[in-house]
């Protein structure tokens, strides 16, 4: 198995980390030799800054215990005749001067070019609080870092379309806002048994989400090691069958809505624990599945009220699909649906529809999607969505389809899969 390379929020932590034990190694240093000085001969050390911000260096105090205690300290000792004999060892003063060097110059390499984007978004986006553009830019390197349809390095240009969401969020209250679709666990084997509703699985193990897991720990692990705070919004994706399979094709006979409902509830619950689950070795600290809890909100679509503007959207939609979607769109959706049905796919259980059926099951999808960008909108301006269905291309086109009938801006999105 090949190691996973380190991330910029992986380096950046270590190297924060490391900063900070060589601050306290030569500030306990600098305390002990003036501790035996004559009284008056030296000053005390400075206290250490409390947590350091994303990308920043403390260099005033890295300078400080550097050069105005620690090269003064060498100094009296490697003086010729006239040395000095000092509480610390010259030897040890040189070690922990050159520790504290290189690791100071380690993350000063690392916080450059993120130093550099912050300067940028403060002449391009004024008027946020000044502790914003580091924290955004560090944000910024993690995203574009992990974002698969953005190749090029993270910069204000590459990333344009979400500087403003996450500049606002951490205006709010310092968090980077998330959203996250989840296909919910399906099989439709049982909707021709006698419980329908059944169709709707309590289980996540083996779901989609189930294969998306590692890769989604990853960017909320990495945005945590670099400091970032973040709130996810996990969006559960409920209403798939009501606002396009059984637009064209009947529901289940029988089909108990009031039960399916409650499993509609208690799935909500399923996948916050599922997502916040203890995963990895056992001679390793436990890490969450996806993302803790703490930082997670799951809430099912189906329970979000769609405004009349949104449902306008869908009806547009449905009346001339053109006007949003040219026929390639619709072939190429055509083609993924047909996979869905085939023995062991995600329909598996339904009959399968003919060509005229399914023409109208695409168009209904088509809608709902443009339907559901609206929304999303609406609920939430300033999430930044992380897009996990591919096409990577199509999918995004079809979620801001409403958005840009309405003349609203776009819905911010990083990308799981490369563009197609």
């Amino acid at each position: 198995m090949t190691a996973r390379r380190s991330s910029i929020g992986d380096e950046l932590a270590s190297a924060r980390l490391d900063l900070v034990q060589r601050m306290e190694e030569a500030r306990q240093t600098v305390e002990a030799v003036l501790s035996g000085l004559p009284r008056g001969a030296g000053e005390e050390a400075e206290a250490l800054p409390g947590p350091l911000d994303p990308g920043t260096l403390p260099r005033r105090e890295v300078e400080h215990l550097l050069h105005r205690h620690l090269d003064r300290f060498k100094q009296m000792v490697f003086n010729g005749g006239d040395s000095v004999e000092l509480a610390v060892s010259g030897r040890r003063l040189k070690k922990v001067s050159r520790r504290l060097h290189e690791v100071s110059e380690r993350f000063s390499s690392l916080a450059r070019p993120i130093e550099a984007l912050a300067g940028e978004l403060s002449r391009h986006r004024p008027g946020h609080p000044e502790s914003s553009y580091g924290r955004a830019a560090i944000a910024l390197h993690v995203l574009g870092e992990w974002d698969a349809a953005r190749p090029d390095a993270p910069s204000l240009e590459s990333m344009a379309a979400i500087v403003d969401p996450l500049l606002e969020g951490l205006r709010r209250d310092g968090r980077l806002r998330l959203g996250l679709f989840v296909c919910c666990p399906v099989d439709f084997t049982h909707a021709s048994g006698p419980e329908p509703e059944r169709y709707l699985g309590l289980d996540m193990h083996g779901s989609v989400l189930s294969r998306l897991a590692p890769r989604l720990r990853s960017l909320f692990g990495d945005l945590e090691r670099a400091g970032v705070e973040l709130e996810l919004r996990t969006i559960i994706g409920d209403t798939d069958e009501d606002d396009y399979i059984w637009r064209a094709s009947p529901a289940p006979a029988g089909l108990d809505r009031a039960a399916l409902d409650r499993r509609r509830d208690a799935l909500v619950e399923v996948v916050a624990e599922y997502m916040a689950e203890p995963v990895g070795r056992a001679e390793r600290p436990p890490r969450p599945r996806v993302i803790a809890r703490e930082h997670n909100r799951a809430f099912r679509l189906s329970a979000i009220p769609v405004s009349a503007r949104a449902r306008a959207i869908y009806d547009a939609v449905l009346e001339a699909p053109q006007a949003c979607f040219d026929e390639r769109d619709v072939e190429a959706e055509l083609d993924i649906m047909r996979g869905l049905w085939v023995p062991g796919g995600y329909y598996q259980g339904l009959p399968p529809p003919d060509p005229e059926t399914l023409r109208r099951i695409v168009i209904h999808k088509l809608a709902t999607y443009a339907m559901q960008g609206v929304v999303l909108h609406e609920q939430e301006p300033a999430l930044l969505l992380v897009q996990c269905e591919r096409p990577s291309g199509l999918r995004e086109k079809m979620l801001n389809a409403g958005l840009r009938r309405l003349g609203l801006p776009p819905l911010s999105m990083v990308s799981y899969f490369e563009l197609e």
